[in-house]
């Protein structure tokens, strides 16, 4: 296996059908144009593949403007209308809870909220390098006027992002997570944990957190992270939004098996089982 790195990651695919490389990552926002081409599709297999994580939007809890009910307002626009299904457009599915293997299952309603008297202006802040990020928040800025919150948004360099979200220097932010496939994220919602940006603080999270890791049984574990589900629910420090669709191309002249790895988590990647793959 030899691995090259391509400066211009618009150019990889260009190497791909000139038999320079085999495999390569396609660029997100080519990916319908990969999709269509029936040269592309004669000469390649596109296959499609999920991280496990998602694209989050989490709130500094310290600040007394962002009450229970903005929250709310915010869960309500975000998750039990179509308000991300008309933005994703197909390149990604909805995410319902922060415990991903629970997030097709749970419940969603609306909360009961109350509509805001007076504007609410707050900084809403990402990273340069996420255009889709980016996109998001200037789409959510154009829905959330109408409901009296206007949203000032802060286009910052990455590092200097990690930053500003760490020492809470912000209204709201969107970030991402990936994360190992499993229910346990005490490292995100757990008080004082290194992830926990929104600083989010509950006893009872804590525990059933804590609950969760010693539990081996897998259907009482399962039935305590639904709790654990139900806690964030009534809090939510943060909104789980999406998980995006990411697409490889790879040689016809390679031999994909039937079963490949399509959902990868922190320590894992496309290739997982390369082994298995044969050279024509």
């Amino acid at each position: 296996i030899e691995y090259i790195v391509v400066s211009y990651p618009h150019l990889a695919p260009l190497k791909l059908i000139n038999n320079e490389v085999d495999i390569c990552e396609l660029h997100p926002g080519s990916n319908d144009g990969f999709l269509r081409s029936q040269t592309w599709l004669r000469r390649t297999h596109i296959r499609r593949y999920k991280k496990f994580g998602f694209t989050y939007l989490v709130f500094n809890v310290k600040n007394s403007a962002l009450t229970s009910n903005i929250r709310k307002i915010f869960y309500n626009t975000l998750i039990t209308n179509n308000f991300l299904t008309q933005f994703l457009d197909n390149r990604g599915e909805r995410v319902f809870s922060p415990f991903l293997l629970l997030s097709h299952q749970v419940e969603r309603k609306s909360h009961l909220v109350y509509p805001l008297q007076q504007p609410l202006h707050l900084k809403i802040l990402t990273n340069t390098e996420s255009k889709i990020r980016k996109n998001f928040i200037l789409f959510l800025i154009k829905h959330m006027k109408k409901l009296k919150i206007h949203l000032d948004p802060i286009f910052l360099e990455y590092h200097t992002f990690l930053k500003y979200i760490k020492n809470s220097k912000f209204d709201l932010a969107v970030s991402g997570f990936l994360l190992d496939i499993d229910y346990d994220m005490s490292n995100i919602l757990k008080s004082s944990s290194y992830f926990n940006y929104a600083n989010f603080m509950n006893r009872e999270m804590d525990l059933l957190l804590e609950k969760g890791l010693q539990e081996l049984n897998a259907i009482k574990r399962k039935a305590i992270y639904l709790k654990a589900h139900k806690v964030w629910l009534k809090e939510l420090p943060l909104i789980p939004l999406f998980n995006l669709y990411y697409y490889v191309g790879v040689s016809k002249n390679i031999k994909i098996p039937h079963k490949t790895t399509t959902l990868m988590s922190a320590e894992g990647d496309f290739l997982l089982n390369i082994e298995d793959w044969i050279v024509n």
